[in-house]
């Protein structure tokens, strides 16, 4: 149970007006979020307000928001764009009132998005019986940080809105998996709004289950080894005995199938293929090389992000960075304007 893994570090944040927006705006500063993906049925009754919010959120929130309709047929190709795109400090909110809500969390659930990633904020309405039932249904990983919230009133303050909040986090779904719902307290107008920092344990020890992540590059390895570092080619890789975890994409995959290259294949065959942590998300990755005896095949364009989050100084001086593809020369296109 994630109750007894996680340690609860509450914290009190004046709220005033606790409406919607406001939850909203003390949501992105505590969890310092640079990107806000803001998933909508604007159209529909219930989510309404999502334009009022949209514009006083350009006011108080300095990052980049993303509007995408879920009732829309473009929906799919908007949601895969931005979720590829948006991997660091990007939160997504969305209301489980709108219609369709199923469709959009199996999507959401089929393309692995509910993990580390992305922070997610949910509001469920006063419907906790069917949002906590959908998403119960859902292929949520360990990692995955989401605040679920519902709206009620307060039995001593007959017509005081208030708002329930519930931590949600669970193993993968395919796997036999749980969904667990943590409760976090209340909040009212005149109170505080109680907020949770869960500490995550270390993954030394516990079985934990694997999924699909973003575009890769490079591989870090972890080596627990003094300087100089001796394992600094694919061929010192392939003949040590660390092993290897890349990072689960249908790019990765076709990649292996592809490739003619030797040594590619050997990595592939001795130490990806039959590891059972072959392939797996970027933050669990990342964990595997913290505890040692492990190489990771990741993109360092985001990936050394999660690693100065993750990994101590002494830890990250210990990295050995091994080129898996080729550098390749990319060439734009450019109308010449000075004829």
């Amino acid at each position: 149970m994630k109750s007894l893994l996680t340690w609860m570090v509450f914290s009190l944040i004046a709220c005033g007006q606790c409406s919607r927006l406001h939850l909203i705006e003390h949501f992105l500063q505590q969890r310092s979020i640079n990107t806000l993906l803001l998933l909508h049925c604007v159209q529909e009754t219930v989510d309404q307000d999502v334009v009022r919010i949209s514009k006083a959120l350009r006011q108080s929130f300095r990052g980049s928001i993303y509007h995408i309709d879920v009732t829309k047929n473009h929906f799919h190709q908007q949601l895969g764009w931005h979720m590829y795109c948006e991997r660091y400090k990007t939160a997504v909110i969305y209301n489980l009132e709108c219609s369709g809500t199923e469709a959009v969390l199996d999507r959401l659930s089929e393309k692995a998005y509910f993990n580390a990633s992305f922070q997610w904020l949910m509001f469920g309405g006063q419907n906790m019986e069917l949002a906590t039932s959908l998403l119960s249904q859902q292929n949520i990983n360990y990692d995955t940080k989401m605040l679920l919230v519902f709206e009620s009133v307060d039995p001593e303050k007959q017509r005081e809105q208030r708002y329930e909040f519930y931590d949600v986090s669970g193993t993968v779904k395919r796997r036999g998996g749980k969904v667990i719902f943590t409760p976090l307290g209340f909040s009212t107008p005149e109170n505080v709004l109680p907020t949770i920092v869960p500490q995550k344990p270390d993954l030394k020890g516990i079985v934990l289950w694997t999924v699909v992540s973003f575009y890769s590059t490079f591989i870090v390895g972890y080596q627990l080894i003094s300087p100089p570092k001796t394992i600094n080619t694919l061929e010192k890789l392939a003949d040590s005995s660390l092993k290897m975890g890349v990072e689960n994409l249908s790019y990765q995959h076709d990649f292996f199938a592809r490739t003619t290259n030797p040594i590619a294949l050997k990595l592939y065959n001795e130490k990806i293929a039959p590891n059972k942590y072959g392939f797996v998300n970027l933050t669990f990755g990342i964990q595997l090389v913290k505890g040692g005896g492990y190489a990771f095949h990741c993109d360092t364009t985001y990936g050394y992000t999660h690693v100065l989050e993750m990994l101590t100084e002494q830890q990250i001086c210990e990295l050995q960075e091994i080129e898996l593809y080729p550098q390749r020369a990319i060439h734009v296109p450019m109308k010449d304007l000075c004829g």
